[in-house]
């Protein structure tokens, strides 16, 4: 139950997507308006609503990472769902 916080995820993004200044403030309003939403949502329907947040999340950071970011991004996603397991994509 160790969620980030926006700070923690936007450390984490800016270092390994290498976010531009121009795309940080725009990344953090949209971690913000997630982090917002998760929280009104009672704990027994995060399982079911989650998806619909996260989905709605990288469809506006796709809006602001290049193809690139975005690659690695989903990449991250994918690393972190499965436990965190380090995994070389290149």
């Amino acid at each position: 139950r160790n969620r980030m916080t926006v700070e923690q995820r936007m450390d984490m993004l800016t270092t390994r997507l290498s976010l531009t200044d121009e795309q940080k403030p725009k990344v953090k309003v949209v971690l913000e308006d997630t982090q917002k939403k998760m929280q009104e949502v009672p704990q027994d329907e995060r399982r079911e609503k989650m998806p619909a947040i996260m989905d709605e999340q990288n469809k506006k950071l796709k809006d602001i990472l290049t193809p690139d970011q975005m690659e690695k991004y989903t990449a991250m996603q994918a690393e972190m769902k499965k436990g965190g397991k380090k995994k070389k994509s290149e």
